[in-house]
C-alpha cells in the first residue's frame, strides 16, 4: 500500500554524500645542470682591434668515445661565427649570446688508430667583414 503524498513530503531527505577528489602531487623535477666544465684555457691576446678568443672552456681535456662533452667558447662581442676543425673536420658550434658560442653532444665512436693519441684541434673565430682569430687546443684521445 501506498504512502499518502503528503506523508511522503514530509519524510526526511537524505543528505548529498560528498567524496573527496584524489590530490595528486607530481614528483618533483631535478634542474638541469651543466656537465662541469674541467679545462679551461685561455689563448693569447690578438693584435689591438682584432677578434678575440678570449677562454675555451671544455667538459675535459680527454675525450672518451661514446662519452657526453660540453664546449664554451667565449670571445670578443665582435665574432659571429666559431668553428672547432680536427683530423680533416669542421664544426660550428652554436651562438649563445654576443660573444658566446658552444657545442654539446656525444663523442663519437673512436678508431683505435686515433686512439691514446693527443691531437689538435683548431678553433677560429670569424667577424661579419672577414676579419678572423684561430687558436688550437691538445686534446687527449682516448677509448
Amino acid at each position: 500500500m501506498q504512502k499518502p503524498a503528503a506523508a511522503m513530503d514530509d519524510a526526511p531527505t537524505p543528505a548529498a554524500t560528498v567524496t573527496p577528489a584524489a590530490i595528486v602531487t607530481p614528483a618533483p623535477t631535478p634542474a638541469p645542470t651543466l656537465m662541469p666544465l674541467t679545462y679551461l684555457v685561455t689563448p693569447p691576446a690578438p693584435a689591438p682591434g682584432q677578434p678575440a678568443i678570449t677562454q675555451i672552456a671544455m667538459s675535459d681535456q680527454v675525450v672518451r668515445s661514446g662519452a657526453p662533452y660540453l664546449v664554451l667558447v667565449m670571445t670578443s662581442p665582435d665574432v659571429t661565427g666559431v668553428t672547432a676543425e680536427a683530423y680533416g673536420g669542421r664544426f660550428s658550434l652554436f651562438p649563445a649570446g654576443p660573444g658566446r658560442f658552444g657545442v654539446t653532444g656525444q663523442v663519437p665512436p673512436i678508431p683505435w688508430m686515433i686512439a691514446n693519441r693527443t691531437v689538435t684541434v683548431r678553433f677560429v673565430a670569424t667577424t661579419t667583414d672577414g676579419r678572423t682569430y684561430a687558436t688550437t687546443l691538445a686534446v687527449r684521445v682516448a677509448r
